[in-house]
């Protein structure tokens, strides 16, 4: 536009800085906002709330916030961009208070403020609110959905999913992404199957998020045949989808078929992304498959022209170490082009400690302890590796060391199982279900065996 001699007004400046936002291009943004000074224009509502969005989602509350007063005049957009930048920083006492300002509010004022609730773990005001709304559409459903699924409430993301419909809201196809996600999530594979049925009842076009929601959902809950009968099904598979399959088949332990599934994607002239090569490296890695693995991480660069993230250091980390590879786990961070944080370091100490490697398990807690001084599954992988090489005065040493310094241990792990419909959740020595007893009878017994078996061997 600008090369033909064209001059942009305000609607241009107002549509280039909101396409900025939507797609985090937060330099390009600025870049923009540099060129709406240059030219003068008077500035209008539109280009201070497509401001306001974009230097909030680069965490730049200071300049939103100036932005936002220096208006002259604040309609409802207006007021909802400012929600939504306090809420993206995670200042929900400001977020509530210009809530509580706003005369009219709208769906997008309630919605901001849920997800807001919802991102820092207060469900209970996130709920509140949602009871609150005059009206609620199926996106007010799906924010709802979205909030308890990413806070660990499966349960309840089921149940007001069912409430939605009940309601007499049909769902749409954000809801059925975000409803397979909660199942592949926390082993809904009945609900799963279910909603595939749903969707096909329906008669929805199979696109790339429903195919690629199938795909992970099938995958999740164990039913690889089925993810990759939903894939060859798919008349139209874009990068989404492939990165599914690829991941799925990795989860399973099926690397070879994950990179066979690379190959063919790169045949058909589909161009992998940073996510497409951290599930070849996670495929390689559970497989054990290290030179394809080391192979693929050197063609990421010199191929593809990615640039390795931490989650891909931490991947060929991980590839190495439980090969054994120890010292050139140790190399690749001492060689990174970034500082290692402490998921590579995890990696490395994880490896340490299933081969048994005290020296450099103790050397990878030091790095670690000095990015997180509080970080409690570094002790007590480095207390396992001790008690694995009969060290036990070492691993009490940790323990000790831990309630010194005021390390408590991590939520304890969580998971899930289904029978007959019905899904069952238990923590690590977990005692609330209600047939704890006849679990733990079933443990006992399998112990007892394992063990007599064990002595015959």
């Amino acid at each position: 536009m600008l090369e033909f001699g064209s001059n942009p007004n305000n609607f241009t400046f107002s549509s280039i800085l909101s396409a900025c936002a939507s797609i985090n291009a937060i330099r390009e943004g600025e870049q923009v906002h540099s060129l709406l000074v240059k030219y003068g224009l008077h500035w209008d509502i539109y280009i201070d709330t497509a401001l306001i969005i974009l230097y909030a989602k680069s965490m730049r509350l200071v300049d939103s916030h100036q932005i936002f007063e220096k208006m002259p005049s604040k309609n409802l957009a207006a007021q909802n961009s400012m929600i939504y930048a306090y809420t993206n920083c995670g200042r929900m006492e400001d977020a509530d208070a210009l809530f509580r300002e706003v005369p009219e509010k709208d769906f997008v004022t309630y919605t901001s403020m849920i997800m807001g609730y919802g991102g820092c773990g207060d469900i209970e005001s996130a709920c509140i609110l949602f009871d609150e709304m005059p009206e609620r559409n199926v996106g007010a459903w799906n924010t709802m959905i979205l909030v308890y699924s990413r806070n660990g409430y499966g349960n309840e993301a089921l149940s007001i999913f069912s409430e939605m419909l009940t309601s007499g809201i049909d769902a749409n196809e954000l809801t059925l992404a975000s409803m397979l996600s909660v199942c592949g999530k926390y082993g809904f594979s009945s609900m799963g199957r279910g909603l595939h049925s749903y969707i096909m009842k329906l008669g929805m076009k199979i696109d790339e998020y429903l195919g690629s929601g199938l795909i992970d959902m099938y995958a999740k809950c164990g039913f690889i045949e089925m993810a990759e009968q939903v894939f060859l099904q798919m008349s139209d598979k874009k990068l989404a989808s492939w990165n599914a399959m690829i991941f799925g088949f990795g989860a399973h332990g099926h690397g070879e078929a994950a990179l066979a599934k690379f190959s063919e994607m790169e045949i058909e002239g589909i161009i992998p992304n940073d996510l497409t090569l951290l599930g070849v490296l996670s495929s390689c890695s559970h497989s054990g498959l290290v030179h394809e693995g080391c192979l693929n991480f050197s063609t990421m660069v010199q191929k593809h022209k990615l640039v390795p993230k931490l989650e891909h250091y931490s991947c060929l980390v991980d590839l190495l170490g439980r090969a054994g590879h120890l010292n050139e786990a140790l190399d690749t961070i001492k060689n990174m082009s970034m500082e290692p944080d402490v998921f590579v370091w995890g990696s490395l100490l994880s490896a340490c400690r299933m081969h048994s490697n005290v020296e450099l398990g103790e050397y990878a807690l030091e790095r670690i302890l000095e990015l997180d001084a509080k970080h409690s599954g570094g002790y007590v992988l480095l207390s396992n590796i001790y008690s694995s090489m009969g060290q036990w005065d070492c691993a009490s040493q940790i323990k000790v060391a831990m309630r010194e310094k005021g390390v408590e241990k991590s939520f304890p792990g969580c998971s899930w199982i289904e029978v007959k419909k019905v899904v069952h959740r238990f923590h690590a020595s977990d005692r609330s279900h209600p047939q704890t007893h006849e679990v733990y009878e079933i443990l006992n017994f399998l112990s007892r065996e394992l063990k007599n078996n064990w002595s015959i061997c």
